[in-house]
C-alpha cells in the first residue's frame, strides 16, 4: 500500500500521457516542427514517469538482483532526463520564433548536453555525481541532478527573453497561451531542485504537454486546414463578436476573391490550385499588422478583419497586398499571374450576414470595373 501512495501522482500522470497519445489526431501539423517535438515531449516524459515508478518499485531492496535493477533502471532515467525536460523548451521557443533554422541551431546545444550528461551518467560509478545506492539499497541523487535542474531554469530564462524581444511579432492571445505553459514547468524545476525527492516536475510537465494538446485539438477546430488562417467557422464567430461587443457595433473588412482561379484548376489542375490558394494567403498574411485577422471564407475567397476603421488605413492595406502581388507575379515563379479583386468598407451594424454581403457587393464591383477595363 505505501508504494501506490508514493507513486500514486504518477500513475496519474501516465493515464493522462496514454490518454493524449491516444487521442491526439495525427493530422495535426503534419508538415510541422512542432508534431516531432511534442511527440518527442509526450514519449520521452512517459518514459521517464515509468522508469521513475520503476525505480520506486525496487527502491530499498537489499537483494543483489534489486540493486542491479534499480542500478540499470536510475541510470536509463538519468540519461533519458534532457529529452523530457528540454524538448519542451524548444516546443515553446519554436512557437516564439517560428524558425526552423533558429531551433535547429540550439538543438546543436541540446545535443551536446546530452553527450555530456550521458557520459557523466555511465561513469557514475566512478564519482557519484548523479546517484548512490547505500546498503540498504536506498537510492540517493547526487549533486548532478541539481546541474541538470539548473541548466533546464536557464532554459527558461532563455524563453522568457525570446517571449520578450519577440512581442511584437507574437499575439496577445498566443502570448499569455505561452506563459501559462510556462507556469506549471517552471514550478517544477524549482521545487525539483529545492525538494530533490518531488515529482512535482513531471505533473508540471503533464499539464504543459496536457495544454498542449487541447490548443491543438482547438486548431483543428478554428484553422483552414490547407492554408493555416483562421476558417469560416472561426471568422463567424470572431465577426459575431466585433460587432456585438457594443449597442452599435463597428467592423471593417476586406473582401478578396482569386480572379479566374476556376481557370488555374482547369488548364494547371487542382493541386496547383490548391497551391495558389495557399500562396495567396501566405502573401496576405505577410502584409497584415500586429491584431489583423485573416480568415478563409470558402474556395478561393479570404476576408480581412484589420484592426483599424479608418478607410485610409484599409486603402493602404490594399495598396500594400497589390503591390506585394506585383512583386509575385514578377518573379515568374508560376505560369500565370495571380490577380485579387478585393472589396471593402467601415460597416455599422450588428448583423454579421450584412456585413458580409456588403463586402461582397464591393468585391464584385471591382470585378466590373477590370472587365470594363
Amino acid at each position: 500500500m505505501d508504494f501506490f501512495e508514493k507513486i500514486d501522482l504518477l500513475i496519474m500522470c501516465v493515464a493522462i500521457l496514454l490518454y493524449v497519445v491516444l487521442s491526439t489526431n495525427q493530422k495535426i501539423e503534419h508538415r510541422q516542427v512542432t508534431t516531432k517535438l511534442f511527440s518527442g515531449l509526450i514519449f520521452g516524459n512517459l518514459l521517464v514517469i515509468l522508469l521513475e515508478i520503476a525505480i520506486q518499485a525496487w527502491n530499498g531492496r537489499v537483494d543483489a538482483t534489486s540493486r542491479e535493477v534499480l542500478f540499470f533502471v536510475s541510470t536509463a532515467q538519468a540519461i533519458l532526463i534532457p529529452f523530457a525536460t528540454f524538448l519542451i523548451f524548444f516546443y515553446l521557443d519554436y512557437q516564439i520564433l517560428q524558425s526552423v533554422k533558429k531551433v535547429l541551431k540550439r538543438l546543436k546545444f541540446f545535443w551536446g548536453i546530452v553527450i555530456v550528461n550521458a557520459l557523466v551518467v555511465v561513469t557514475n560509478h566512478l564519482h557519484g555525481l548523479v546517484f548512490t545506492i547505500d546498503k540498504k539499497g536506498l537510492l540517493h541523487l547526487g549533486l548532478w541532478d541539481i546541474v541538470l535542474w539548473g541548466i533546464a531554469l536557464l532554459g527558461f530564462v532563455i524563453l522568457f527573453a525570446d517571449l520578450y524581444f519577440n512581442s511584437n511579432k507574437t499575439d496577445v492571445r498566443k502570448k499569455k497561451f505561452l506563459f501559462l505553459l510556462c507556469l506549471p514547468v517552471l514550478i517544477g524545476v524549482l521545487l525539483q531542485i529545492f525538494f530533490m525527492e518531488t515529482f512535482a516536475l513531471w505533473a508540471g510537465m503533464t499539464m504543459a504537454i496536457l495544454l498542449i494538446h487541447a490548443s491543438l485539438q482547438n486548431t483543428l477546430v478554428t484553422i483552414d486546414y490547407l492554408t493555416g488562417v483562421f476558417n469560416r467557422r472561426e471568422l463567424d464567430e470572431y465577426v459575431h463578436y466585433m460587432l456585438n461587443k457594443t449597442a452599435i457595433g463597428t467592423a471593417s473588412g476586406i473582401f478578396v476573391d482569386i480572379d479566374k482561379f476556376k481557370s488555374i484548376n482547369d488548364n494547371y489542375g487542382h493541386l496547383e490550385g490548391d497551391d495558389a490558394i495557399r500562396t495567396v494567403a501566405s502573401l496576405i498574411q505577410q502584409c497584415l499588422r500586429k491584431g489583423d485577422f485573416l480568415s478563409r471564407y470558402g474556395g478561393d475567397e479570404f476576408v480581412i478583419i484589420p484592426k483599424t476603421n479608418d478607410p485610409e488605413n484599409l486603402r493602404r492595406l490594399i495598396e500594400t497586398i497589390r503591390f506585394a502581388v506585383n512583386e509575385l507575379n514578377a518573379k515568374a515563379l508560376k505560369p500565370y499571374h495571380i490577380s485579387l479583386s478585393l472589396g471593402f468598407d467601415v460597416y455599422v451594424g450588428n448583423n454579421k450576414d450584412d456585413f458580409f454581403a456588403l463586402l461582397d457587393r464591393h468585391m464584385y464591383e471591382e470585378k466590373r470595373r477590370k472587365h470594363i477595363k
